[in-house]
């Protein structure tokens, strides 16, 4: 369930990212998610921008193919985190109605089901959602706020390093005068901005598992053995298709919005974690810094677990809503559901499909997904450290 230490939290979440052109507004009143068209606009430029960074970003790399092989290590591996920024910000610049749709729906889901079973402030669920809560967000919290600094720092330190868009240009041009002096704060706002897309995004997930998880674990299954429950759902068939059919729903309007772009996701942070990899552990050869490694080690493989972990989850929910499933078949007698609730439940075990996360068509989210993706990333870097010794 959605408590309300996660109301706070992500309202705050959203409130604080509105200084930075979060398209996002949060009613107090009603609970809710809007959209503002004023930072929506704002959003749309930020993107733009960033979209044509790395293109910019792409061209300039290529120039460093032969001439300096570090640097053009260290620009592969932004031009990926670029392209990764430029496709999430796809979301929120132009399905912002539908992701606000999708996430006040989950939110009043889960405030409507601490209200309707009574859950107080000590039950079993309510306080395993917190702990759970606190301990997953602040460390990632933490790591996505000093992000924008940690790169900003990184101009400061060294402001001619070809990474660093003004720099495309031929030094003392106007050009580069210009932009060199507007770049600083740009860069900064920018990179606030998708800090703050990317903290919402991380809260609003971990709360969906939180809400899920359990619920399919223990409350929707007739037989808890042994397990202190916080509702009797249990006992009650017809309210268990309920809860069970608006988790299905809830899941399927998310796999609507964000599951278009699980692919174009997967493959991006897949070379990203390739390319930092290499960089590394094979050395970034006489373009490389401590300095820029060092800010490599910290973005990227959190960014790369993150998403990990974010598989990890949507196969957990898939192998869960499935054994949930399951026990609704043997279940019910042994919990002394009535012959008719148990034909009920049989009737509909059968029209239940598993919740899970997917692209429709294309991908869907099971344990071997999470298997594939990191051994993906093993032998990419494997692969391209052989290359770099043979040559």
């Amino acid at each position: 369930m959605l408590t309300e230490l996660f109301v706070q939290k992500f309202s705050v979440t959203v409130k604080i990212g509105n200084f930075f052109s979060y398209p996002l507004i949060w009613d107090d009143k009603r609970g809710k998610l809007y959209v503002s068209q004023w930072h929506q606009a704002n959003a749309v430029v930020v993107h733009i921008l960033f979209c044509f960074i790395t293109l910019v970003t792409f061209g300039h790399m290529m120039n460093f193919r032969k001439s300096d092989v570090g640097i053009f290590n260290f620009l592969q591996v932004v031009f990926y985190a670029l392209t990764a920024f430029s496709i999430g910000g796809c979301l929120f610049s132009f399905q912002s109605e539908d992701l606000a749709r999708s996430w006040s729906c989950g939110i009043l889901y889960g405030r409507n089901f601490f209200a309707r079973y009574n859950l107080s402030a000590t039950s079993p669920i309510t306080l395993h959602f917190n702990q759970a809560f606190l301990k997953i967000t602040r460390p990632a919290n933490f790591i996505i706020n000093i992000l924008p600094f940690l790169i900003s720092c990184h101009f400061l330190i060294f402001p001619r390093h070809p990474v660093h868009f003004p720099n495309v240009y031929p030094r003392n041009s106007y050009p580069f005068l210009f932009i060199f002096h507007i770049y600083p704060p740009i860069a900064f706002f920018g990179l606030a901005h998708y800090a703050f897309l990317a903290k919402t995004v991380f809260q609003a997930y971990a709360g969906l598992i939180l809400l899920i998880l359990p619920l399919i674990r223990h409350e929707l299954r007739p037989t808890t053995r042994g397990i202190k429950c916080s509702t009797e759902l249990r006992h009650h068939p017809a309210e268990i298709a309920v809860e069970y059919r608006a988790l299905q729903l809830i899941m399927k309007e998310i796999s609507l919005v964000f599951g278009n772009y699980l692919p174009a996701i997967q493959g991006v942070f897949g070379q990203l974690a390739i390319s930092s990899g290499c960089i590394v552990i094979g050395g970034s050869g006489k373009g490389g810094d401590r300095i820029s490694s060092f800010i490599i080690m910290v973005c990227v493989p959190f960014a790369v677990l993150s998403w990990a972990v974010m598989l990890s989850c949507a196969a957990n929910v898939d192998r869960k809503s499935r054994e949930c499933i399951q026990s609704w078949k043997r279940g019910g007698v042994e919990a002394g559901w009535m012959r008719d609730e148990v034909r009920y439940m049989a009737k509909f075990r059968k029209s239940c499909k598993p919740i899970d996360f997917n692209c429709q068509g294309m991908m869907r989210i099971t344990k071997k997904t999470v298997i594939k993706f990191i051994q993906g990333i093993v032998r990419g870097i494997f692969r391209m450290l052989l290359a770099l010794k043979k040559k």
